[in-house]
C-alpha cells in the first residue's frame, strides 16, 4: 500500500494533465496486479478523462486517451455488472485510435469487442452477427505491415464465430486464408496447428453424430510425420493426446498406452502455459490405457502413474489439479474392490522400496 500512497501524493502534485494521466495509469496497474478490477477501471477511466480534456491542446494526449479507454474497457470486462460500460469504453478507444491513426491497436479493440458480443448474452444470433461485423472492421482497417500473426489470429477468430453460426463455407474460407498466410510467411508450425484445428473443429459442423467425419489414422500419421519433420513438439503433444481416445475405442490399448506416455513426456518438457493441464490429461489417459489390460502389473502401473502425477502437481504448487488426480485414485477402490486395490498398492510400494 506504500507505493499506492506515494502515487496518490504524486497525483496531487502532477504538473501537467498527461503526468496526472500517467499516474492514474500506474495506480490502475497496481490495482490490476491485486485483481481489484473496480479500482483499476476507475483509475484508467480518470486517466482517460484527464487526457481527453486536453486533446486539442497537448500533443500526445490522443494516444494516451485511447490507451486509457482501451485499458478501462478491459478492466470493466472482468466485472459482470460493467459489461455495457466496457463496450462503451472500448468503442471510445477504437474511435480515438482511429483518430490517432493507430489502426493496429484499433483492430485489437474490434477483436476484443467481437469476443464480448458472443459472451454478452441476449439474442445469440445477433451477438454472433455483431461479432462478425467487428472482425470485418478489424481486418479492413489493419494496415499493411502489421504483424502477420495478428492478421492470422483475426481470420481464425472470425472462423470460430462462423463455426458457432454453423456457416461451413465461411469457416472453411477463413481457416484456409489463415493457413495460406502462415505458409506464405514461413510459419510451418503455425500452419500445421491451424490445419489440425480446422479438421478438429470442422466436425462440429455435422448436423448429427452420424454425419461427422472422424479424422483417419492416415491423417494423424501424416500430421505426425509433418510435426516430426518440422521439430514441432507442441503439435506432437496435441496429436498424441487426441489419438489416445480413438485407439482406446478400437481396443488398441498398447498403442494408446504408448501415445499417452509420449504425451506425458512431451507435456513435462513443454514450456506452454497449458503444460501442467496437458500433463494431467496425459496421466489420466495413460492410467485409462493401463487399466484396460486388467492384470496386476498394469494395476500397479496405474497406481504409479497417478501417484507420480499427483506428487508432480503438488511439487509445482497446483493443488486443484492434484486434487483431481486424488479423486481418480480414490475412485479405484470402489471400482476395483479392496483386494485388487490393495494388491496393486502393495506391489507399487514394494517396487518403490527396492528402488530406494
Amino acid at each position: 500500500m506504500t507505493t499506492i500512497s506515494k502515487l496518490k501524493r504524486q497525483l496531487k502534485t502532477a504538473e501537467t494533465p498527461l503526468q496526472a494521466a500517467a499516474v492514474h495509469g500506474q495506480l490502475a496497474l497496481l490495482y490490476a496486479q491485486q485483481e481489484v478490477w473496480q479500482k483499476a477501471g476507475q483509475h484508467f477511466q480518470q486517466g482517460g478523462n484527464t487526457a481527453e480534456a486536453v486533446l486539442e491542446t497537448i500533443p500526445g494526449a490522443l494516444a494516451v486517451a485511447a490507451q486509457m479507454r482501451h485499458a478501462q474497457g478491459m478492466m470493466w470486462q472482468l466485472l459482470p455488472k460493467r459489461q455495457l460500460a466496457a463496450v462503451r469504453a472500448l468503442h471510445r478507444a477504437e474511435a480515438l485510435y482511429k483518430q490517432a491513426n493507430m489502426l493496429t491497436e484499433a483492430a485489437e479493440v474490434h477483436a476484443l469487442l467481437a469476443e464480448m458480443m458472443i459472451d454478452l448474452g441476449g439474442d445469440e444470433a445477433q451477438g454472433l452477427s455483431t461479432a462478425v461485423a467487428e472482425l470485418n472492421q478489424a481486418l479492413e482497417i489493419l494496415p499493411e505491415g502489421s504483424p502477420v500473426r495478428q492478421k492470422i489470429e483475426l481470420y481464425q477468430q472470425r472462423a470460430s464465430v462462423q463455426l458457432f453460426r454453423q456457416n461451413r463455407a465461411a469457416f472453411e474460407a477463413d481457416m484456409q486464408t489463415a493457413i495460406d498466410l502462415a505458409q506464405a510467411h514461413h510459419l510451418p508450425n503455425l500452419a500445421l496447428k491451424l490445419e489440425m484445428n480446422r479438421a478438429q473443429a470442422g466436425q462440429w459442423l455435422a448436423d448429427t453424430p452420424e454425419e461427422q467425419e472422424p479424422i483417419t489414422a492416415v491423417q494423424w500419421a501424416e500430421w505426425r510425420q509433418k510435426a516430426t519433420r518440422q521439430n514441432d513438439p507442441a503439435a506432437l503433444l496435441n496429436i498424441a493426446l487426441e489419438e489416445v481416445p480413438g485407439l482406446m475405442r478400437q481396443g488398441n490399448f498398447a498403442a494408446a498406452e504408448a501415445q499417452a506416455e509420449e504425451a506425458r513426456q512431451l507435456a513435462l518438457a513443454s514450456s506452454a502455459p497449458t503444460r501442467f493441464f496437458d500433463y494431467m490429461t496425459a496421466c489420466l489417459l495413460l492410467s485409462e490405457a493401463q487399466a484396460a489390460h486388467d492384470n496386476l502389473d498394469k494395476d500397479t502401473a496405474v497406481v504409479e502413474t497417478l501417484l507420480t502425477c499427483k506428487t508432480t502437481l503438488q511439487r509445482y504448487d497446483l493443488p486443484d489439479l492434484a486434487e483431481l488426480i486424488k479423486a481418480r485414485l480414490d475412485a479405484l477402490l470402489p471400482l476395483w474392490g479392496a483386494e485388487r486395490f490393495q494388491a496393486a498398492l502393495s506391489a507399487y510400494r514394494a517396487t518403490m522400496n527396492k528402488e530406494q
